[in-house]
């Protein structure tokens, strides 16, 4: 049987259907004032599982301030959270799953320790299970597509949820980049 769902997302935001799933059919999105969702599936109802990424940035409220060489941001001493973009991501897996379509939101984050307390903040809004990759230094793109793809390969998601960039390096690839190396389709900067 199909059923309908209407999604409201208050921001853009990065997801990817696989092609082989255990559920029929499984998204077909309208991009326009909502996005639209028709699940058509087998009896009983198949639920998914979907994974959402956390990174943890500076604080989008903090002044930031240049080293003095001039080599970065002062990042000592700073208040740091996650990053909108990933929040409104987070936000969007709970209301799919509200709305009966998922059985477990897994939000996934790869960076220092420190970034544990990001996956805190996303179990306190509702993500049943957190995943930390711990990793030092400077992560480009790539390297954090391939260790998603990595874990996407453990935990078999129906559906993988990005916050369209990271408001500290803007760089908006990883998405895409977890899509292409996966062979997954994807839509980007979907928004109501």
């Amino acid at each position: 049987f199909d059923q309908e769902k209407k999604i409201k997302n208050r921001e853009s935001f990065s997801f990817w259907i696989p092609s082989q799933s255990n559920v029929c059919c499984p998204f077909k999105l309208t991009l326009s004032s909502l996005i639209v969702a028709r699940v058509e599936h087998l009896s009983p109802p198949a639920k998914m599982k979907i994974m959402v990424a956390v990174k943890r940035v500076i604080d989008y409220a903090v002044k930031i301030r240049v080293k003095p060489d001039k080599s970065g941001v002062e990042t000592q001493n700073v208040k740091m959270s996650m990053n909108p973009f990933c929040e409104i991501a987070l936000e969007e897996a709970l209301r799919i799953k509200e709305a009966g379509l998922a059985s477990e939101v897994v939000a996934v984050t790869i960076g220092p320790k420190q970034s544990i307390d990001t996956l805190r903040t996303g179990l306190a809004m509702g993500a049943d299970r957190g995943i930390h990759v711990e990793a030092t230094g400077d992560l480009f793109p790539l390297a954090v597509a391939k260790l998603f793809k990595a874990l996407v390969e453990i935990e078999k998601p129906g559906l993988i949820i990005l916050g369209k960039q990271a408001i500290d390096n803007d760089c908006n690839q990883t998405g895409q980049m977890v899509a292409g190396l996966l062979g997954w389709p994807q839509g980007t900067f979907a928004s109501k």
